[in-house]
């Protein structure tokens, strides 16, 4: 009997190992380790800037640590340079985590055949998609992605990428397609949990890089074509239960995986967080903080829309509701009872439910209900859902989201002669000044016929 049988996907097994997961969480939970760390490591703009960090960096960076970076990312380079010179389709990171997906053919030699990755439009393929090509390139990532200087950030980054594809997996029950709002409701809920979580431990770079990365994914799942994607739950729960060992040993990734968990030690048990107080007073942190307000309000503009124009609603209006007071509370924005959510303004630094013993107790309760997902959909909510599609296509109306824009191509402005015989003798070349002549134009010749006379 093998790991996965039995498993259908999400949380719909046995009871008595009822763990949100169906009693396979502890399990999965390593194998969407791997996955994420893949993902992480198939962006290079990520490594890139963790590399430069140890280069331009006026931050006084333990030796242990500095060692465990420079170890990682030559093992990065190096393997990287073994994969160039393989003659299958997988030689990249990327090309090999799909490939364990079962997305492409590894076997296969023709990379034409292989191209385009089959079943990529799936809830968990598209997270993928979105990290491995979109992550850096939108309005709510880029400065995030470019700024990257504390391998703090970067680990964590892995981290919660790990939760949110363990949420997906553990949360999709059925074998339908998947409603592109459940999917943007579970990777705001798993985005609201971490941040809780790490915001009670006083890590504000790693609450606001969540953030951050939580709102580009909305944003791209928002910019889909389609409002309902293909379910690939099940598969891809079944490849990393049965095939993680399997994909790591084919890859040669065992000693990757082992720097980077010898990273995580170094920075829990001697930085003791010193390299992430000193990107907080950095000019990147300030920026990133901005990113991550822009980021929250943007999905709670998402939950605005819907929620005013639905006056009463049942399970899944409470859960948005409550998703978007904690959404207001991460912007920035303070309650007064005096004055309505969506009038408040957003000039108070980030405010955390956990940060508020008061609330703490409370949020916490409210984010545990947040995460009830799945089901048929109740009479009550119908209205609801169908203003949350609405408020789907307004963002994506308002923003462009999805939209390809055509690259900016300037003119090319041909200068006077003079110019052109100036620059040409610079460059030691002979110009001829004859195009540039304005010969006048002649004058129309053609002979007019002329009329004859009749007697």
């Amino acid at each position: 009997m093998t790991i996965c049988d039995g498993y259908k996907g999400g949380a719909a097994a046995v009871e008595e190992q009822d763990d949100g997961c169906g009693g396979y969480r502890s399990r999965m939970k390593p194998a969407t380790d791997v996955l994420a760390r893949t993902i992480v490591l198939s962006k290079s703009m990520i490594l890139k800037a963790g590399l430069n960090s140890l280069k331009n960096s006026n931050y006084r960076w333990p030796i242990e640590t500095i060692n465990a970076m420079k170890k990682l990312f030559y093992l990065v380079d190096d393997w990287a340079a073994k994969q160039t010179q393989t003659q299958g389709t997988c030689s990249t990171m990327a090309r090999a985590t799909w490939g364990w997906l079962g997305r492409i053919d590894c076997a296969e030699r023709d990379r034409r055949a292989n191209s385009m990755a089959r079943k990529i439009n799936g809830a968990i393929g598209h997270v993928i998609k979105y990290i491995i090509d979109f992550f850096g390139s939108d309005s709510l990532t880029w400065l995030f992605a470019d700024g990257i200087t504390s391998t703090l950030l970067m680990t964590s980054m892995q981290e919660y990428i790990s939760r949110v594809l363990l949420e997906i997996i553990c949360t999709i029950t059925h074998s339908g397609r998947i409603a592109t709002w459940r999917v943007i409701k579970i990777i705001i809920t798993a985005t609201l949990k971490y941040v809780n979580e790490v915001s009670s431990m006083g890590l504000q770079a790693i609450s606001n890089m969540a953030v951050t990365i939580g709102g580009g994914l909305v944003q791209y799942f928002l910019g889909l074509p389609d409002t309902t994607l293909d379910n690939d739950v099940r598969e891809v729960g079944e490849a990393l239960l049965n095939r993680t060992d399997e994909f790591i040993e084919n890859n040669g990734l065992d000693l990757i995986l082992d720097a980077i968990d010898e990273l995580e030690h170094v920075e829990d048990r001697i930085d003791e967080g010193a390299a992430v107080e000193a990107y907080e007073g950095s000019e990147e942190a300030e920026a990133l903080d901005m990113q991550a307000k822009e980021a929250a309000e943007f999905m709670a503009q998402y939950l605005t829309y819907s929620l005013q124009q639905t006056e009463e609603g049942g399970a899944e209006y409470d859960d948005h509701q409550l998703l978007r007071e904690h959404l207001l509370w991460v912007s920035g924005r303070r309650y007064d009872d005096n004055e309505e959510p969506e009038n408040q303004v957003a000039s108070q630094p980030l405010i955390f439910p956990s940060d508020d013993d008061e609330m703490e107790v409370e949020s916490d309760e409210e984010l545990q209900r947040a995460n009830t997902f799945g089901g048929i959909i109740q009479k009550k909510d119908k209205p609801f859902i169908k203003n949350l599609k609405e408020s789907a296509q307004r963002m994506k109306n308002k923003y462009k989201l999805g939209k390809k824009h055509k690259k900016r191509t300037q003119k090319y402005k041909k200068p006077k002669g003079r110019n052109m015989r100036a620059r040409s003798r610079k460059a030691g070349y002979k110009y001829s000044n004859r195009n540039s002549r304005k010969t006048p134009r002649r004058k129309n010749r053609r002979n007019k016929t002329k009329r004859r006379k009749f007697m």
